[in-house]
């Protein structure tokens, strides 16, 4: 276990997580860096604008921007497909499912309080908008290194700091467990599977034998979480907060454009919802 900590905090010697560096490099090499507020700034911006759009032409150039966004962001494939399918199961599955109760509650009970005040539209509407919350956020999680987030927080939770709240503390402990998850989560992955094979065993024996097998897998895991426990209280204890995250404002032509596409945006969005027709 010494060993693995000297391993992890090696790199962190020389000033800086290198190796965790490295691998936000390679995860968001393919994304214009631009910084970490005015990217914040934009996800904001893309998560709030639907709460005010009434018009079917607001819809559709925030879309078009959207698609935009996202092919400037070269996020995979991949990532917006499972995003897609856990905003399903999380929240649309849930919703409709909700809908549906109430719905068969009324016609078996005859009771007003199932009724649902909603029409199609607001229902829409209701989970467009959380749709876009949901999307904006995987954008910018998932092309922002870990380090710049924390270094962002830190910088804006500075007010805490002044009321001696240990802000630092608590960021190098997310950051120390994040850089243990990625340093560990396969190996972890293949023990578990291996484990739970030579445990449970084969198609013919009987289900109580599986489940005391998975009892003890799930036993052995929460032992072995505790020990990691240990390892991180030493990590966070030998580690300095500059090593492990920053962040410093930058403004350079990538920026600005940024900025001047979300303004153009919400300008032309009010024009249409307040400009009594001017572009529709």
């Amino acid at each position: 276990m010494n060993n693995t900590l000297n391993r992890t905090l090696h790199p962190l010697k020389k000033g800086k997580a290198q190796g965790l560096t490295a691998m936000n490099k390679k995860n968001h090499s393919t994304f214009i860096d631009l910084d970490g507020f005015i990217k914040a700034l934009l996800a904001i911006g893309i998560a709030t604008l639907p709460f005010y759009f009434e018009k079917q032409a607001s819809y559709e150039i925030f879309l078009v921007y959207l698609l935009m966004v996202t092919l400037v962001s070269r996020i995979r494939y991949r990532t917006l497909l499972l995003s897609a399918g856990s905003y399903c199961i999380i929240v649309l599955i849930p919703y409709l499912f909700g809908i549906l109760m109430n719905i068969s509650l009324y016609y078996l009970t005859k009771n007003e309080a199932f009724i649902i005040h909603q029409g199609s539209q607001e229902v829409f509407s209701r989970l467009f908008r959380l749709f876009i919350i949901w999307y904006a956020s995987i954008l910018y999680f998932h092309t922002t290194p870990i380090e710049t987030v924390l270094g962002l927080l830190d910088k804006l939770l500075f007010p805490f700091k002044l009321i001696k709240l240990p802000v630092q503390d608590y960021l190098k402990v997310v950051m120390c467990i994040v850089m243990e998850l990625k340093g560990t989560g396969e190996k972890l992955k293949t023990g578990f599977v291996e484990q739970g094979r030579s445990v449970i065993g084969g198609s013919r024996r009987n289900l109580k034998s599986k489940l005391n097998g998975i009892s003890q897998i799930i036993v052995s895991s929460l032992v072995d979480s505790f020990q990691k426990l240990d390892e991180l209280e030493r990590m966070v204890e030998k580690v300095s907060a500059q090593d492990l995250f920053e962040y410093e404002l930058k403004m350079t032509r990538h920026e600005g454009i940024a900025a001047l596409s979300i303004t153009l945006l919400i300008l032309t969005l009010y024009i249409i919802e307040k400009g009594n027709g001017l572009l529709i």
